[in-house]
């Protein structure tokens, strides 16, 4: 079984990075021919090949280095502090070179830039589980960030799509059975077919929010997405334990990686929203959910652990825990896009107050939620060095 997971990993990541290779020539054409902003277009472009190639190349080496059992070398990061530094100096750079004949190294300042914050995290764990007699390597950092990145990504894409259209389906049917559903449903066909829903979506948004259907988008947003990639990104947990022992600090310490992974994906992606006239704010605010995706699939990584020993009730806890905080993080930032929408159409007046407010309030609890999540990583990675010490005076005893 050690073996197949071994050479399983080998030809998933030379898979990924071949696809990768195969569709960005294509993918470079549309692009080009689409007519787009050069650098948004390239950074996009750029972005994928160095996310699948890169990342499915290290995934492949790593395990064909396990495969042929060569030893793993251990886990050396830079202060977490420097890469904070590094990360502030480039972000200002791609800030200041967007708007100058320089902006064509935006792309690769780009990659950099979203490269960091996930190494940062990973380094102020790491570097403070390893003085603490925790066993780290780097094979454990490429195989979990890569498969955070390229694997449990793509999983969670298929898996999230399948329940999307799943939900659709089962609410749009669930409308005609409402009373006036039929009328609502045409209303809605010739809302869709009218040109003017392009110019003014408010009428669309006010057709479909039905109390059903907002409450269906709820559920997809704040329990199945969240209980989708949180169990995806920790399958890297088990999948390790099924080659050597891992302890409660490494357990969380791989979860931990595999969701700084999963926000790089993210990072390089949505981090694009902004361009050509915006690239700096997008790509801070995406920045800082991976202290969200860290924190949650790190008490995954713990759950697992709790699992293969057998504590259901335990495995059941902070799963839930881990799953509840990604939920909350989704749920409010879905209430932050309501309370944007609601200030449109909206100019003065007691409404447009009220719809700030909410927003304020909103952004409040996002922040407050971030906070949360950087809590329950210090909280946690002091906890599994404790338990870890604990055992240790046990067996010496």
């Amino acid at each position: 079984m050690a073996n197949i997971i071994r050479g399983g990993t080998v030809v998933y990541g030379i898979a990924v990075a071949l696809l990768t290779a195969l569709f960005a020539v294509p993918l470079a054409i549309l692009m080009a021919a689409g007519g787009g902003p050069f650098v948004a277009s390239a950074a996009m472009l750029l972005s994928f090949v160095a996310l699948g190639v890169g990342m499915g190349a290290a995934l492949a080496w790593a395990g064909w280095r396990s495969y042929s059992g060569k030893p793993a070398p251990s886990l050396h990061l830079p202060p977490a502090w420097a890469l904070l530094i590094a990360f502030f100096a480039i972000l200002a750079i791609g800030a200041i070179v967007l708007f100058t004949p320089l902006a064509f190294i935006l792309p690769l300042v780009h990659i950099v830039v979203c490269l960091l914050p996930p190494l940062i995290l990973i380094a102020a764990v790491a570097r403070y589980l390893q003085r603490n007699g925790v066993s780290l390597t780097r094979r454990d950092l490429t195989t979990q960030f890569a498969f955070g990145a390229v694997g449990a990504t793509a999983i969670a894409i298929m898996l999230e799509m399948l329940a999307a259209g799943t939900a659709m389906t089962v609410g749009l049917f669930g409308v005609t059975l409402l009373p006036g559903g039929i009328e609502k449903m045409q209303a809605l066909s010739e809302i869709v077919q009218s040109p003017a829903v392009m110019v003014s979506p408010e009428r669309l948004l006010e057709t479909i929010f039905t109390p059903a259907l907002v409450i269906g988008l709820g559920l997809l947003v704040a329990v199945a997405t969240p209980m989708i990639e949180e169990v995806i990104k920790s399958l890297g947990v088990p999948l390790a334990a099924s080659l050597r022992p891992v302890s409660r600090a490494q357990a969380f310490a791989f979860g931990l990686i595999a969701g700084a992974g999963f926000s790089l994906t993210e990072a390089l992606f949505y981090g694009l929203a902004g361009l050509p006239h915006e690239w700096a704010m997008p790509v801070l605010t995406r920045a800082a959910t991976v202290v969200i995706h860290g924190a949650a699939t790190g008490l995954l990584g713990i759950a697992w652990y709790e699992a293969l020993h057998r504590r259901t009730w335990r495995f059941v806890a902070y799963a839930v825990a881990g799953i509840g905080l990604h939920g909350l993080w989704n749920t409010l930032g879905g209430m932050l896009a309501l309370a944007s929408f609601s200030v449109m159409g909206q100019s003065g007046g007691p409404g447009e107050a009220i719809s700030a407010g909410l927003n304020a309030a909103v952004i409040f609890l996002l922040v407050a939620t971030w906070c949360l999540a950087l809590g329950v990583i210090i909280w946690q990675a002091r906890q599994v060095v404790r338990l870890s010490a604990q055992v240790v005076d046990t067996i010496a005893g």
